[in-house]
């Protein structure tokens, strides 16, 4: 980041955001973040997209946690053309657990859970 290299920047990012995001340093992925949306730097790695919503969704931030979670859906339904990521696209657009930890109504389980018999 401090050499400005958008792109090598955001592949780091790819890389170390899980040993950070282990090692309890989420202020420092908060700012990885916030540069690389200043730079315009995340739309070529979606997937800092998804880990970003995961991010915001554990520290119970619903409004950062809907834009992040908003982008990625924007990205993947409602743009042609879009080339797509295999990481960014097992990323569901309705996350039961983001409705636990946020309250969030975009992130609403779609599915029910099974009755059981009375047999």
């Amino acid at each position: 980041m401090a050499a400005g290299d958008v792109d090598q920047a955001a592949r780091l990012v790819t890389q170390l955001w899980l040993p950070a995001y282990w090692a309890g340093r989420r202020d420092t992925l908060e700012r990885w973040v916030l540069w690389l949306d200043q730079q315009h730097g995340i739309r070529a790695h979606p997937v800092i997209a998804v880990m970003a919503a995961f991010l915001y969704t554990v520290t119970g931030r619903p409004v950062e946690t809907e834009r992040w979670a908003d982008l990625v859906d924007r990205w993947q339904y409602h743009e042609p053309g879009w080339a797509g990521d295999p990481a960014t696209e097992a990323f569901p657009p309705h996350c039961g657990p983001c409705t636990a930890a946020t309250g969030s109504s975009r992130c609403a389980p779609t599915w029910t859970r099974p009755r059981r018999s009375t047999r």
